[in-house]
């Protein structure tokens, strides 16, 4: 009975959701980036992450997918292996072994990648073997996610790294790096995957604490320099 009444609720729920906020949420979000988009002065970039974020803030601000890392994840130390490496891991096609996970995972030389957005092998290779070729080293980007697992040799590694920009998102400062952004994580969240939770208007927690237009715009002013 008790469960019954919860799916009844649950289903009137969905029911107002589509009537009445979807509409609100979708002019929301249609203004919010269009707002980001008219700010915006690079184009053509490439942002290499860890995980998902790379592809949300390309698509936030209307820009094509340059970069291999989009729809997937990797472990922190494999990214910091990949960006100090880029032209040498994108010329090895991936080789997809066996896991523990339902979607494709492969490894290109000592690194492993994680397609977790792809239902298929074919997929998979397909959109990373079509998105490297769109790589543009003139404009790197780095940003990684929940970056708090970071030794200070990493950290240093990033330092060094002549890109565009950067960005390491943590809990708490670790150092005096300019580009770490600390987002402190929420009270439900322990697991420290807090950056990526979508908001009540279907936006991302990260946003609130990470003007990433700026961030992008910077790099075009530092090449400048």
């Amino acid at each position: 009975m008790e469960s019954k009444l919860f799916e009844n609720i649950k289903t009137t729920l969905k029911d107002a959701y589509k009537k009445c906020l979807r509409p609100i949420i979708v002019a929301y979000n249609y203004r919010f980036e269009r707002m980001q988009r008219r700010r915006l002065r690079v184009h053509d970039f490439t942002i290499i992450s860890a995980d998902c974020i790379g592809g949300v803030i390309s698509h936030r601000v209307g820009e094509r997918f340059n970069s291999p890392t989009v729809n997937l994840w990797m472990s922190h130390d494999d990214c910091i292996k990949l960006i100090l490496n880029l032209k040498h891991y994108v010329e090895i096609e991936p080789i997809f072994i066996g896991s523990r996970f339902q979607y494709p995972v492969a490894k290109i030389d000592d690194i492993v990648i994680y397609f977790n957005h792809y239902h298929s092998i074919d997929a998979a290779r397909e959109k990373w073997n079509e998105r490297k070729k769109r790589i543009n080293y003139q404009k790197i980007y780095l940003v990684i996610t929940n970056g708090d697992d970071l030794s200070f040799e990493q950290l240093e590694q990033i330092k060094e790294m002549k890109i565009s920009n950067k960005a390491v998102f943590m809990s708490k400062m670790k150092g005096d790096y300019d580009f770490i952004k600390v987002i402190k994580p929420h009270k439900y969240r322990t697991d420290g995957f807090h950056c990526m939770d979508r908001t009540m208007m279907m936006g991302w927690s990260f946003e609130k604490k990470f003007d990433y237009v700026t961030w992008l715009n910077e790099g075009v002013d530092k090449d400048n320099l």
